[in-house]
């Protein structure tokens, strides 16, 4: 179903210069239907309103619906918003009316089609004309342009990194997944009394099983005068655990110089996978 009475086309689906900045290749994530602010907006489809709210990268008040089957629209600049997160709508129920909240330069509509978590253009599905011929009571509706920005309070269709970093600016090469958050691997250690490992080791060597406090180095000379090293220890313990430092001689010797070894090495616990967003 359409989402207003009367669709005018305006600016686009697909790479367009950008009203916002005046750059090209902007990417343009749906269509807009100019339109007079205040003008009436309608559920496209029956489903389930998954976010309504301050959409924090340029939607201004939006409101996204899911349909089911992989199918979700979104409303955006609205002037004010008739539904909630969580409400059930049914087709061509009316949920805001049309503003220019947000990154918008005029009343209009912004209307997206997401497939599959892929934006689609929404001229490619079939739109049916909706005419409103019963008189309507007044609709209480609100507007959160002026409510601060909670980023956790609405999981917005666009796919958003952890640190509520824009992942989708890549036009038809579109992220459905937000991509991992890089930065440097920390380890914990699991509660007391939880099972441990041993690190594996690379001697099938029973002795070699863990580090021998009194392990020292020989050194002898070859034939030409070089200098080699053996270590009678093979064991290769985890950089937590405190283990024998091995001292160089001038004289060509080599010492060990035993430090306090600390409990068995736990294993390391892995970090958890970036949460998708969308």
């Amino acid at each position: 179903m359409a989402p207003l009475e009367l669709l005018t086309s305006s600016s686009p689906f697909g790479y367009r210069v950008s009203p916002i900045t005046g750059a090209g290749g902007d990417f343009h994530l749906g269509q807009d239907f100019a339109a007079g602010c205040g003008t009436r907006v309608y559920s496209a489809d029956a489903g389930v309103v998954r976010a309504a709210g301050w959409h924090p990268w340029g939607g201004g008040n939006r409101v996204e619906l899911d349909h089911g089957n992989g199918l979700i629209t979104t409303y955006n600049h609205l002037e004010a918003v008739a539904v909630r997160t969580g409400d059930s709508v049914q087709v061509g129920q009316v949920i805001a009316r049309v503003g220019t909240t947000g990154w918008s330069t005029g009343c209009h509509l912004h209307f997206e089609t997401i497939l599959n978590g892929k934006h689609t253009s929404p001229l490619h599905w079939t739109l049916l004309r909706i005419r409103q011929v019963d008189q309507l009571e007044d609709i209480a509706m609100v507007s959160y342009e002026a409510r601060p920005v909670d980023f956790g309070a609405q999981r917005w269709a666009i796919p958003v990194a952890e640190d509520n970093s824009h992942t989708v600016l890549g036009g038809e090469e579109e992220l459905s997944e937000p991509p991992p958050v890089e930065g440097p691997v920390t380890t914990s250690e699991p509660p007391d009394g939880a099972p441990t490992e041993e690190p594996a080791s690379d001697t099938t060597s029973p002795e070699s099983a863990s580090p021998d406090p009194t392990a020292t180095e020989t050194a002898t000379e070859s034939a030409t005068g070089t200098a080699t090293e053996t270590a009678t220890s093979t064991a290769s313990p985890s950089p937590t655990a405190s283990t024998p430092r091995a001292t160089r001689t001038p004289a060509g010797t080599s010492s060990a110089t035993p430090t306090t070894t600390s409990p068995p090495p736990r294993a390391p616990h892995q970090p958890p996978r970036a949460l998708r967003l969308r």
